[in-house]
């Protein structure tokens, strides 16, 4: 229940601060290892609001994912 929590807490986090402007590098490596399926339904949601306020979601490693506030997009190329 303890990882749950601290996912979910992590998720709203992040939330804030893309709302107030800031960017974010989150590493997932430990949550991965924890619940990976938990933290796939928390990247989706992290996707969803990224879209809502218009940011933009992109892994920069297989463990660390950026993430931007509204109205700043990152280039992708494979």
């Amino acid at each position: 229940a303890a990882a749950k929590a601290g996912i979910i807490g992590l998720t709203k986090t992040v939330a804030k601060e893309l709302k107030n402007g800031n960017f974010i590098l989150l590493n997932v490596e430990e949550l991965m290892k924890r619940n990976p399926l938990r933290l796939k339904e928390q990247i989706n949601k992290l996707k969803r609001f990224s879209e809502e306020i218009d940011g933009d979601i992109a892994r920069i490693s297989e463990e660390k994912l950026l993430l931007t506030p509204a109205r700043i997009k990152i280039l992708k190329r494979k």
